[in-house]
């Protein structure tokens, strides 16, 4: 059975900015993009593409697509609009004109031509082979024009978008082990920059003070490690026990964690006025599963179907999983 626990959002964020740095997504490309000029650097080359495109360019946008593992370019040039692509494929990093008209301009010296749908080979990389993603979600809809969400600076928009981004690396360690919300806006401004940029060293000067991190420690890791240090806030297990909603923090009254990967099965849940709502999970193996519930809730409703009136369980109780079997809980009671 589909959960009936679902996310909208997408997470784009974008900006108008020319010149902004962020990451192409699940790579460590780091981006800036202008209207005539495409800035692409690593740890080890970096590379440089000018277009003969003329200004002044209306709308010019640079958009972070999270869900798609690309970075978008478009405006509207003298010549027309135009709509770049930047994305790894099949560990080939590419440019695509996916519209526009043709497009002449030089990488490094070396000059090339796009028309519509061509591609451009810049550089030969790695492609991540990354599990599918969860997604979290604290209700907030505003259009993620990062200069407005930098200036709000409001948790509920940032965690869901570092969350998502820093799945895309592998988590190797903890290098930035965070609990207390003061623990998570410190970091954030300490430790990264621009758009969701992270920063081994301190660029801002905040007079705020660094935790040291491990030695060797990569921006990719910084990004998993904060990725991995959200989602224990609301999700936890052991090899017999889960945990949910262990550090639910009273500025997050409401909000929906989906598609959450354990060793027991695939798990959804939502809450509203910091209180549990509904918790729905397919099992992947047979046995009993102990839940380790917010410290109110005394007894709930267990059902294997919409349509079943469902049984009322006690707080201690083990569960009986089934492999195969979809369950939905809701009806906490205090």
């Amino acid at each position: 059975m589909r959960s009936l626990i679902t996310i909208m959002n997408r997470f784009t964020p974008f900006t108008h900015r020319p010149g902004l740095p962020m990451l192409l997504p699940g790579t460590s490309y780091l981006v800036e993009a202008f209207p005539t000029l495409l800035k692409i650097s690593t740890n080890h080359k970096s590379y440089h593409l000018s277009f003969s495109l003329t200004g002044p360019i209306e709308g010019f946008t640079t958009l972070q697509n999270q869900e798609k593992d690309r970075i978008e370019i478009f405006g509207r040039a003298k010549e027309g609009f135009f709509l770049f692509y930047l994305q790894e494929i099949n560990g080939s990093l590419r440019l695509i004109l996916r519209r526009g008209v043709e497009v002449k301009g030089e990488i490094d010296d070396a000059p090339f031509s796009l028309t519509h749908k061509d591609s451009l080979e810049i550089a030969v990389g790695r492609s991540l082979a990354l599990k599918k993603q969860e997604r979290l979600s604290f209700g907030c809809h505003k259009k993620l024009d990062f200069a407005k969400v930098e200036n709000r600076f409001e948790l509920q928009e940032l965690l869901p978008l570092l969350f998502f981004l820093g799945q895309k690396y592998p988590f190797t360690k903890e290098v930035l082990p965070l609990k207390e919300e003061r623990e998570f806006k410190e970091a954030i401004q300490l430790y990264f920059n621009h758009l969701l940029v992270p920063e081994l060293e301190d660029k801002k000067f905040l007079g705020l003070t660094r935790r040291a991190l491990p030695e060797k420690t990569s921006k990719e890791e910084i990004l998993a490690s904060m990725a991995s240090s959200i989602r224990a806030l609301f999700f936890r297990e052991s090899e017999e026990e889960i945990y949910l909603l262990p550090e639910l923090w009273s500025s997050l009254p409401s909000g929906r964690f989906i598609g959450i990967e354990s060793s027991w099965g695939e798990f959804a849940l939502d809450w509203t006025k910091h209180k549990l709502r509904r918790l729905h999970f397919t099992a992947t193996k047979d046995g009993l599963l102990t839940i380790n519930w917010p410290k109110e809730i005394v007894s709930y409703r267990l059902k294997r179907h919409l349509k079943e009136k469902g049984v009322v369980k006690e707080r201690g109780e083990k569960l009986l999983v089934k492999a195969g079997t979809t369950y939905l809980l809701d009806r906490f009671e205090k």
